[in-house]
C-alpha cells in the first residue's frame, strides 16, 4: 500500500469517526435536550364584591288570600351575603319574565299575579322598585357590604279577580361590578 492511499484511507477513516463523534454528541445532547416553555395567563385585580354564599335565595309566601294580594301585605325580605371592598361600585340588574302591568315585577303561573321586587336603599332606609331589565345603583356608602337587602312582594293587576291555586315565579339578579 502506498503512502498516500495510506493517508487518504486514514484521513477518510479520521472523518468517520469525526462524524460520528459529532452524531453520537447529538444524539447524547437529544437524551439530555431543553425544550421551550411557555406561560400565558391572566392578571386580575381583586374582585370588588364576593359572595359569601353559593344558595339561591328562596321565598315562600305561605298561603296569601286573594282578596289581600294589595301590593304591601305579604312583603318578605331578603338579604343576599355579599362582602366587597370600601367604596365598590355596584349595579345590580333584576332580570326575569315582566308582568304586563308592574315593570318591576315578574310573572308568576298565575295570571295577572306578579311578585314585585324592590331593594332597599340606604340612605334612606325605603325600598325602591327594581324595574326588570334595568341597571340599579347600590350605593355601598364606603363600606364593606354584608347583604343587599331585597324586598319581594305578591302583586295583581288592578281589578284583577285572581284564581285560587299553588303559585311560583322567578328572577335573576345580576352584579355589576365595573
Amino acid at each position: 500500500m502506498n503512502r498516500g492511499c495510506l493517508l487518504n484511507k486514514l484521513l477518510v477513516l479520521c472523518l468517520a469517526v469525526a462524524c460520528f463523534s459529532v452524531q453520537a454528541e447529538q444524539a447524547e445532547q437529544g437524551k439530555r435536550g431543553t425544550t421551550f416553555v411557555f406561560y400565558w395567563g391572566y392578571l386580575l385585580d381583586e374582585p370588588q364584591c364576593i359572595f359569601t354564599s353559593q344558595q339561591s335565595a328562596q321565598i315562600n309566601f305561605g298561603d296569601v288570600q286573594v282578596s289581600q294580594v294589595d301590593g304591601i301585605k305579604y312583603a318578605m325580605r331578603v338579604d343576599l351575603p355579599v362582602k366587597c371592598r370600601p367604596g365598590a361600585v355596584v349595579y345590580l340588574k333584576h332580570l326575569g319574565t315582566p308582568s304586563t302591568f308592574n315593570n318591576a315585577a315578574v310573572q308568576t303561573n298565575v295570571e295577572n299575579f306578579a311578585i314585585e321586587l324592590s331593594l332597599l336603599n340606604g340612605s334612606n332606609g325605603n325600598f325602591t322598585p327594581m324595574p326588570i331589565g334595568q341597571r340599579t345603583f347600590y350605593n355601598t356608602n364606603g363600606t364593606d357590604i354584608v347583604n343587599i337587602s331585597l324586598q319581594a312582594i305578591p302583586v295583581k293587576k288592578a281589578g284583577a279577580k285572581l284564581d285560587t291555586g299553588s303559585f311560583n315565579g322567578v328572577s335573576t339578579i345580576q352584579f355589576d361590578i365595573p
